[in-house]
């Protein structure tokens, strides 16, 4: 089973030769970027706690989901924000998230089955569980 790499600018990290590289700039990479802590509410949206770690695992989330429309939909753009409702009115809260055309399964299986996949994301959180990452979500994709 190919795994997630952590890739590194240490002197002569090299990535292995059969390895992708799936950070943000690729076509592979999570457009979701919910970092700064104006994205709390939206991780709130999610399920996920608004402190980075959580910000960090809603990410990974709304990832899963773009790329996993229903089956036949393809969604032209993809836009998420958090809204909160008393009665008639209707108040946005914090920033909204658009994005385009996500790769279909058949592009990722085609692309990324097989391989290693690589991002900057750490492999394990300070408290020794695993840290959510993108690459985790494409390699089960691509190799389900």
């Amino acid at each position: 089973m190919p795994n997630r790499i952590q890739r590194k600018r240490t002197k002569g990290f090299k990535l292995p030769p059969d390895c992708v590289y799936v950070g943000r700039p690729t076509r592979w990479g999570n457009p979701f970027n919910f970092r700064p802590s104006e994205f709390c509410w939206l991780a709130l949206g999610y399920g996920c706690r608004g402190d980075a770690a959580g910000r960090q695992k809603a990410s990974v989330i709304a990832y899963r989901d773009w790329l996993t429309a229903a089956p036949g939909k393809v969604v032209a753009e993809y836009e998420r924000g958090t809204v909160m409702q008393n009665g008639a009115q209707k108040v946005d809260i914090g920033p909204r998230v658009k994005v385009g055309r996500a790769p279909t399964l058949e592009e990722i299986r085609a692309a990324l089955r097989g391989h290693d996949l690589a991002c900057w994301c750490p492999l394990t959180m300070p408290d020794g569980s695993r840290c959510p990452c993108h690459a985790d979500v494409l390699l089960q994709l691509a190799n389900a």
